[in-house]
């Protein structure tokens, strides 16, 4: 759908979906240096074959807000969004119904990367191995969100590898098929 290098603001109602990308990045790519600013905006139904459904970030950053990222799935990690050493700052939206099929990080998967989350919703997210709505080895400060139905094989909620601050949040009815149904 796009491909980013630079500085982009997608705001007002747009919508990101049914792309497809053959390797990552189903409905967008950010690459560093870029910048990517997504506001009242959705990203849905967006297929990678490879990681990030949804949105992949590559070294670059990301501020999201007032979004939904719903339905995307990719093959291996990340089925709404794959950050690889970014920085993402994530707010007031909607991570729902995404599915990593054959990995981690149903809502999102973190690679040594940062996450601030703030007043968001991650539920229905699933995948096959772990993090059914987050997995991350990089570091996630987390507050006022809730984590509610995700599903995977190890964190059901979260799988958290990296740091993790989790403030005034709720984690409930999440479902593990091994360890940690809310948090591993």
């Amino acid at each position: 759908g796009i491909y980013n290098t630079e500085f982009l603001t997608v705001t007002g109602s747009c919508e990101i979906s049914g792309c497809v990308a053959t390797d990552n990045g189903g409905g967008i790519f950010n690459a560093w240096p870029g910048h990517l600013s997504l506001n009242q905006s959705t990203v849905s139904g967006n297929v990678a074959n490879g990681h990030g459904g949804g949105i992949y970030n590559e070294n670059g950053t990301m501020t999201i807000g007032n979004s939904k990222i719903t339905g995307n799935t990719s093959d291996e990690r990340g089925g709404g969004i794959y950050n690889d050493k970014g920085t993402i700052v994530l707010g007031n939206s909607t991570i729902s119904d995404n599915v990593a099929k054959d990995a981690q990080g149903g809502g999102i998967k973190n690679v040594n990367g940062a996450l601030v989350i703030a007043h968001c919703d991650f539920s229905g997210n699933s995948a096959v191995h772990s993090g059914g709505g987050i997995s991350s080895t990089g570091s996630m400060d987390i507050g006022d969100s809730k984590f509610r139905d995700n599903k995977a094989e190890y964190g059901g909620g979260i799988l958290n590898g990296g740091t993790m601050k989790l403030s005034n949040s709720i984690v409930t009815g999440n479902y593990a098929t091994a360890w940690g149904g809310g948090i591993y």
